[in-house]
């Protein structure tokens, strides 16, 4: 109940409907529309970037086909992957710590998901099943069948992912049950890469046009060393999981100096010397591997790393009773007076109700339409008139609208609606 107070919040107002949701809306409509599977799915880093797996797009193509479309969809598809998340968290941690890391961990990711993510949505969820894949391993190797398939396809689904694969095999060297029958190494290959066949074909039909773009992103230009002190800032940045408000400075060095040193200690107070091992893996390995990595870095390709922080945080504070509890109870109060005001600038809310205007009004029943926007705010547009059944005609007979952000409001022609940020104008 309180993951879905705080995930549906004023979630119209949060939730922004851009380049990648307004892409993937159409990609998924395409689908429905055309009976046409898709090979590979997004873009990775760039317009220049490589391709990961389609998944992504059939995880998203049941919400927009029973919604026909409906761009707020992709609020559903989110929501449930936030919800799932939680819930998995909390069954994890209850397995391997116990009631009180779970609760703990639990209220602690919740605070960690106010902001709405998209492509990186699913890392989450996959590092929770990532860390109970590593864990199980250490019991016995014989998990690595399952562990390499669920691998296989979280690779597909986002880069960020990739980097489990060292906690995975030194998992699987550490394990306290060595025996291992050869044929299940050969089942475990098989799942890991029946998740890559999409792409194969994809790869056939293009010349290998990804793994060269992939080649070139891992063994392409030597990266300066700014650019490699870039991963660590990036890093730092991610810290701040829980977007606490205290003051520029306080939430740099408070928030993130807290995380960093309590995950730290949640290493040290593990009780199992290989499982510190594996937790020291999976907080360092995704860092290297940025600093390997040629393509744009953001804070979410450390999300998989801050699932495992979070449990350990967790971890600190059920070992303080009391005082932890305060805390997680403060950090709940801030979290949730953050939320109340938080908001995007452009909502997916904004941009329908000025299209939805424009679709409805009587005046102009043709019109044509401009932006006098920044660069890229203008996304999403194309698709909402779509959906609503009327586009804007460029034709002489036309009349002109044009949409524009508040700030820059012109003098000339009527502002006939306004939403969020944005104002239409009739000229």
């Amino acid at each position: 109940m309180i993951s879905l107070f705080f995930g549906l919040w004023k979630i119209s107002d949060r939730y922004e409907f851009g380049w990648d949701q307004e892409d993937d809306a159409k990609k998924v409509m395409g689908m429905i529309e055309e009976k046409k599977p898709l090979l590979i799915g997004p873009r990775v880093s760039s317009e220049d970037g490589f391709f990961v797996g389609p998944y992504h797009y059939y995880y998203l193509l049941p919400f927009y086909g029973l919604n026909k479309g409906n761009p707020k969809s992709g609020i559903m598809a989110v929501t449930v992957i936030n919800l799932a998340t939680v819930i998995s968290l909390y069954w994890v941690c209850r397995k391997l710590y116990g009631q009180k890391t779970a609760i703990g961990a639990s209220l602690l990711m919740i605070l960690a998901q106010k902001e709405i993510g998209w492509s990186a949505m699913y890392l989450g969820l996959v590092g929770v099943w990532g860390w109970w894949g590593v864990n199980k391993l250490l019991q016995s190797r014989k998990n690595i069948v399952w562990v390499l398939a669920f691998w296989g396809l979280a690779s597909n689904l986002h880069l960020a992912p990739v980097s489990m694969g060292v906690p995975i095999l030194a998992g699987f060297w550490l394990s306290n049950d060595k025996k291992f029958d050869k044929k299940e190494l050969v089942r475990a290959m098989v799942g890991f890469l029946v998740f890559f066949l999409p792409l194969v074909v994809f790869e056939i039909r293009h010349d290998f046009l990804n793994i060269r773009k992939i080649v070139g992103m891992v063994w392409g230009e030597k990266i300066t060393e700014r650019e490699n002190w870039l991963a660590v800032k990036v890093f730092w940045k991610s810290l701040s999981i829980f977007g606490l408000k205290w003051g520029r400075e306080a939430e740099v060095w408070g928030e993130r100096g807290m995380v960093l040193l309590g995950a730290l200690r949640g290493i040290f107070l593990l009780k199992n010397k290989k499982e510190k091992i594996m937790a020291s893996l999976w907080l360092i390995n995704p860092l290297i591997a940025m600093m390997i990595y040629k393509g744009g870095v953001s804070e979410y390709y450390y999300s998989i790393a801050g699932v495992v922080i979070i449990i350990l945080l967790a971890r600190n504070l059920a070992l303080m009773k009391g005082w932890g509890w305060l805390i997680v109870g403060i950090m709940i109060i801030n979290g949730g007076a953050n939320l109340m005001e938080e908001k995007s600038e452009i909502s997916l809310k904004n941009k329908m109700e000025l299209a939805g205007y424009l679709t409805s009004q009587k005046q102009d029943k043709v019109f044509n339409l401009s932006y006098e926007l920044p660069l890229g705010l203008d996304n999403g547009f194309g698709y909402l008139f779509k959906y609503l059944g009327k586009t804007p005609k460029n034709v002489d007979e036309g009349h002109l609208y044009t949409i524009m952000l508040d700030r820059d409001e012109a003098k000339t022609g009527e502002t006939v609606a306004r939403s969020g940020a944005l104002i239409l104008k009739r000229r």
